[in-house]
């Protein structure tokens, strides 16, 4: 009798847990219904990893015009942990980039570990962070561009004739501009951070042309690093990645540091030499302990703004200096329109300034078209929602991961000037920055 109770009653136990099993379960399914009902739809990816491995697989850009066409202009993607929506529509970006809730920034762990723990500076920092220290750096930088020996203008002058230099010394000889460009936008974007100039062959310039570039590169090549950083932590897909990554950021910033505390000593409340002077003078003034400028957080923003503008700048301009160039080569027509307006409106006995713009229509027309054509970032910087919101029909959950498809936009046939062109020199843009493949020209002189 005892025995059989004893079976009746785990029996029932065993029922019972199973029944709250089930139900937890149900009531698990309920709530994730509930959350992603009213969300753009997408494609179903695996646990844990999501649709990344079949990204991996294959060409991004080609996958999102098949789901454009499948899902619609908005549709949504699960990667890892983060729950993401793809806007592949360009008035749909510019309608939702106008919207605050837009303009959060993923909790990315290789972007937080850059900024030591923390949203700082300005590429990956969001709300008042973000809008102080944007709007502080933007001012800061039209106020260097006005004409003085010390103003951009002039600065990028220097660095074009010295470039123009470089290829005169080196005619009917094949070359690789790469690390060339490389080496005079990042010295020009260190000038106006910090008033001063690398020697080419100084270790530390050396340094950060091979590990910065090196690294972004790198942390860029899968989008692996910013939904899966332990991948790369543990050595699983780049050997000795995360150690050099860590050491290329303290070095980097240990060389800013060395820069700030030299001009803090230096530092004059009458005069503004460069990017930090401006910084520290801003720094100083600030009594608001709200402020990202206050404090010793106001020092660390200090630290990221400078990083950002120096890092991001540098393989940005560097890669569409060397898209330019390999345009020119395979359109020569252009090319040649393009020397015929600035043989006409500059000449050869000075170099280009900024009031030559305005005469300068065609050339304008074709750089714009060299970014729009080569769509450098195809997703633009990732965003996220900063709460719960509506666009387009449907609910998009708080910090969602936006994708906004530039190369969609660029390239959408609703607003194609040429019918019919291709992308058939730009390689799978499985990378966050597009450069093109390596390659050498011949510099010749003109009959």
């Amino acid at each position: 009798m005892h025995t059989c109770l004893n079976g009746i009653s785990k029996m029932i136990y065993t029922q019972f847990l199973l029944a709250a099993t089930a139900g937890l379960l149900l009531l698990l399914l309920f709530k994730k219904w509930a959350q992603y009902r009213g969300i753009p739809p997408g494609p179903w990816g695996l646990p844990i990893v999501g649709y990344m491995p079949f990204l991996l697989k294959g060409d991004p850009i080609q996958m999102f015009q098949e789901f454009k066409k499948k899902y619609g202009k908005v549709f949504s993607i699960s990667i890892g942990n983060f729950n993401c929506v793809v806007i592949n529509d360009y008035k749909l970006i510019i309608e939702a980039y106008k919207e605050d809730v837009f303009l959060g920034r993923p909790a990315f762990e290789i972007q937080i570990t850059r900024s030591h723990g923390q949203k700082r500076g300005i590429l990956f920092a969001e709300g008042n962070v973000w809008a102080e220290q944007r709007r502080f750096a933007a001012r800061t930088l039209r106020n260097f561009g006005i004409g003085n020996k010390n103003s951009m203008e002039t600065l990028l002058q220097n660095e074009a004739q010295e470039l123009g230099n470089f290829l005169a010394a080196n005619v009917d000889k094949p070359m690789s501009l790469k690390s060339r460009f490389n080496a005079s936008v990042l010295n020009s974007l260190w000038y106006i951070c910090t008033g001063s100039r690398f020697d080419v062959e100084d270790p530390d310039f050396l340094f950060l042309i091979t590990n910065i570039i090196d690294n972004f590169q790198k942390a860029e090549s899968t989008g692996v690093v910013f939904f899966f950083p332990w991948v790369l932590k543990k050595d699983f897909l780049i050997k000795g990645f995360w150690k050099k990554y860590l050491e290329t950021r303290d070095k980097t910033q240990g060389l800013i540091k060395a820069s700030i505390a030299e001009h803090e000593k230096t530092y004059s409340p009458t005069e503004n030499r460069d990017l930090i002077d401006a910084l520290i003078e801003h720094r100083k003034k600030s009594n608001n302990p709200d402020s990202s400028f206050y404090g010793s957080e106001g020092e660390m923003n200090q630290l990221i703004v400078l990083l950002d503008l120096f890092v991001a700048g540098a393989e940005t301009s560097s890669s569409i200096l060397q898209w330019a160039m390999l345009y020119m080569i395979i359109w020569p027509e252009v090319q040649a329109k393009v020397q015929e307006e600035i043989d006409s409106v500059i000449g050869s006995s000075r170099i280009p300034s900024l009031e030559d713009k305005p005469n300068m229509i065609y050339t304008e027309a074709v750089l714009c078209e060299i970014h729009r054509f080569c769509t450098l970032v195809p997703f633009s910087v990732y965003h996220s929602t900063l709460a719960d919101t509506k666009f387009a029909g449907y609910k998009i959950p708080k910090d969602t991961c936006i994708f906004a498809n530039m190369r969609d936009a660029h390239h959408d046939k609703e607003f194609q000037k040429v019918p019919g062109a291709t992308l058939s020199i730009q390689p799978n843009a499985k990378t966050f920055i597009v450069a093109p493949k390596p390659y050498e020209i011949i510099i010749q002189t003109r009959a």
